[in-house]
C-alpha cells in the first residue's frame, strides 16, 4: 500500500460550498465588531452645563447652577388687578414699606429745610386713605372722594420729636400737622425770621415758616400785623419748636 508523505494530503481537500462562504464571512464580521466595541475608548460623560446643543440634563444633587439652565423664579406672580374701586380698599404690598419710608424721609427733611440724616424712622402703617389728599383736610381744598392706597410713616427729629408723613400714589406725600392755631399776626413777615403771633388765648408765640409749608392763598412776604390767620402746626406735643405745616387767612 502507497502512502503520501508526511505533510501532503492524498488529494485536494474539498472547496466549501458558496452558502457556506457567506456564513462564514458573516461570523467574521461580527467577531471585528466584538473586540472593535471591547477596545474602543468610551466616550467622555457630556458636562450638565456644556451649552452646546439640547438643554443638558442636571445630575442629581445638583440645585444651584448657572445661566442660561438656572431655574426659573418660584417667586409668585400676583394676579392682575383691574381699575381701584372706590370702595373696596387696596393695601399696597409690604415690601413697599422701604420704598415709602425713604420717600417720606426726603419729603419730610425738604419741607422742613433739614438734613436727611437726621431723621430715622419709628413706625411705617399701610393705609388705604379715604380720599386724595390722604386724608388730610385743608382750608379751601377739595379732595376726591377715592381710596388711596399708602403709608403712614413716623418719623424721629433727632430731637426726639415725632412727626408724621403720608405717603400715597405717584410719589403723593403729605405732612401732618399736629394740631391747627388760630391766632393773629403780631409783626409782619420777614424772610428767614420766624413769624410772630399771638393765638387765640393771647399767648404769644413764634413759627417758622420752612420752605415746605404749604401756603394757602398767602403768598411769601405778605402776611402784615394784625392779619388773621389759621395754621396747622406740628412739634406743638413735643416741645420743639412750632413749624408751620400749612397756613391760610381767616
Amino acid at each position: 500500500m502507497r502512502h503520501s508523505p508526511v505533510g501532503v494530503p492524498s488529494a485536494a481537500a474539498p472547496r466549501p460550498s458558496r452558502p457556506a462562504r457567506l456564513g462564514l464571512l458573516a461570523v467574521a464580521l461580527v467577531l471585528a465588531a466584538v473586540v472593535v466595541s471591547c477596545t474602543s475608548e468610551p466616550a467622555p460623560p457630556r458636562s450638565p452645563f456644556d451649552d452646546r446643543g439640547a438643554a443638558p440634563t442636571v445630575p442629581p444633587g445638583v440645585t444651584s447652577f448657572p445661566p442660561p439652565f438656572a431655574p426659573p423664579s418660584m417667586t409668585p406672580t400676583a394676579p392682575a388687578t383691574g381699575a381701584l374701586s372706590a370702595t373696596v380698599p387696596t393695601s399696597p404690598a409690604a415690601g413697599d414699606r422701604e420704598a415709602a419710608a425713604g420717600a417720606a424721609i426726603e419729603a419730610l427733611a425738604n419741607r422742613m429745610a433739614v438734613s436727611a440724616t437726621r431723621l430715622t424712622v419709628a413706625r411705617v402703617e399701610p393705609v388705604d386713605w379715604p380720599n386724595s389728599c390722604l386724608g388730610v383736610s385743608l382750608p379751601g381744598i377739595a379732595c376726591a372722594e377715592v381710596i388711596t392706597p399708602g403709608y403712614r410713616v413716623t418719623l424721629r427729629y433727632n430731637t426726639t420729636s415725632l412727626h408724621e408723613m403720608r405717603t400715597g400714589r405717584g410719589g403723593a406725600s403729605a405732612w401732618v400737622a399736629q394740631t391747627t392755631v388760630h391766632a393773629a399776626v403780631r409783626e409782619a413777615e420777614r424772610a428767614s425770621t420766624a413769624l410772630a403771633i399771638t393765638d387765640a388765648s393771647g399767648k404769644a408765640l413764634s413759627v417758622l415758616l420752612a420752605p415746605g409749608t404749604q401756603r394757602i392763598g398767602v403768598p411769601v412776604g405778605s402776611l402784615k400785623a394784625g392779619d388773621g390767620i389759621v395754621l396747622g402746626v406740628d412739634d406743638v406735643r413735643d416741645g420743639g419748636p412750632l413749624r408751620a405745616v400749612w397756613l391760610a387767612r381767616e
